[in-house]
């Protein structure tokens, strides 16, 4: 486990140090864990060899997110009908019940020693959300330094995190479950430090405001964020820097109102939704959407953006993930390409998909004369056509996404 999370850790943020930040100026430097990584191999430690007995948590990740966008349908539901909707009524439409849904807050309850709430509008409920807000989002390694290399499996596996952060409120902070009333910042913060330091983690506050700095203290990470501003980003490993400008931003809001990301069913229905709100509603939407009658796959018009701007960075983006995973069947899949595109059109044959993808890899001539003509093997390089022909629209969200309740 330790190994997996090292690897996969250290690959990403050598990955992202390549694009932004090459002499680790804001980006943890994997090197300064190896040593101990492996030093607790070599001791036998358990989790970190080969052979080593691997624990499974009853819930995971996959759980941990359900039971999150479950909570949070619920409580936008329950505060924007003023309350009138509530557990009966879910339960009745089968939104509850043994299952993928509720596994993560039946053990919540369980390991924090809590009694089932009378209503979604209660700090049990409010708890159970910052937790798995916390648990899915570790600080350790990235965005934030290893400290405790003894301890990456549990610092960093969400269900793991999830069963020590529920069952810290009954052992050290009980205070926390009565906290939650309101859903403001303050409760956020109270409740969060809390956990964080009875387990000695980063705080969802430290991490998110160690990434907001990160435009500040680094040329590179500044000149991604004047990329992500106008939506024109650098050909280098453009759709990572799409991806990697985005998660910026997010913990730039993030660090400002947590509170919102947190208890987004509470805040964006009923009284608390204002127009800051939407703002952020809409800033964090979806890049891309699909519709339900078709099969293609639409940029989404965002407000103050240039709308040739943001189709410029659709067609890019899938241009290059397209080449990327070519590249992966390249390396990893024996016999000729599979060109599995079509969902990314509405309308186009398998045939038009092939040609495109021929058009994003082609093989350089002196590298086919040497290979005897096997351009599966050839020096890769990125086709000049981008999706100009395949891609024609950039759809509104007003007709793809819904607005918050007022």
């Amino acid at each position: 486990m330790a190994h997996a999370f090292s690897v996969t850790y250290g690959n990403v943020v050598h990955q992202l140090s390549g694009i932004v930040d090459p002499d680790y100026e804001v980006l943890p430097n994997p090197a300064d864990w190896n040593g101990a990584i492996h030093a607790l191999r070599d001791a036998k430690a358990q989790g970190y060899y080969y052979g080593s007995p691997i624990g499974v948590w009853p819930v995971g990740a996959h759980e941990i997110m359900e039971g999150q966008a479950r909570f949070i349908q619920m409580q936008y539901l329950h505060f924007g009908s003023g309350g009138r909707i509530d557990w009966d009524d879910f339960r009745a439409l089968g939104w509850l019940g043994s299952g993928i849904y509720q596994n993560a807050f039946d053990l919540f309850l369980t390991q924090a020693g809590l009694d089932w709430p009378d209503s979604l509008d209660h700090p049990t409920v409010g708890l159970f959300l910052v937790i798995c807000d916390m648990a899915l989002n570790p600080g350790a390694g990235f965005p934030c330094p290893m400290r405790y290399p003894q301890t990456l499996i549990s610092d960093c596996d969400p269900g793991e995190r999830f069963a020590f952060l529920s069952a810290a409120v009954r052992r050290s902070c009980p205070e926390t479950a009565t906290i939650i009333r309101t859903y403001s910042f303050e409760e956020y913060e109270t409740v969060t430090e809390a956990l964080a330091a009875a387990l000695k983690i980063d705080s969802p506050l430290t991490i998110a405001r160690t990434v907001a700095s990160w435009a500040k203290r680094s040329t590179g990470v500044e000149v991604l964020m004047r990329e992500y501003s106008t939506m024109t980003f650098g050909p280098l490993n453009m759709p990572i820097r799409v991806l990697f400008s985005h998660f910026i931003a997010f913990l730039q809001d993030k660090a400002k109102r947590p509170e919102v990301f947190a208890w987004a069913g509470a805040w964006m229905a009923g009284i608390r939704v204002d127009q800051q709100i939407v703002d952020l509603f809409e800033r964090h939407g979806a890049l891309f959407v699909d519709k339900p009658e078709d099969r293609g796959v639409f940029a989404r018009l965002r407000a103050g953006q240039d709308e040739k701007a943001l189709h410029a960075m659709f067609e890019q983006f899938f241009s290059g993930a397209v080449t990327y995973d070519l590249v992966r069947q390249w390396i990893t899949e024996p016999g000729p390409f599979q060109f599995r595109y079509t969902w990314l059109v509405e309308k186009a044959e398998s045939w038009e998909m092939e040609n495109f993808a021929d058009s994003q890899m082609t093989c350089r001539p002196e590298a086919r004369r040497l290979l005897g003509g096997d351009a599966r093997r050839g020096d890769i390089v990125m086709g000049e056509d981008g999706f100009q022909q395949l891609f024609r629209q950039v759809e509104d969200p007003r007709t793809t996404t819904p607005s918050p309740a007022t």
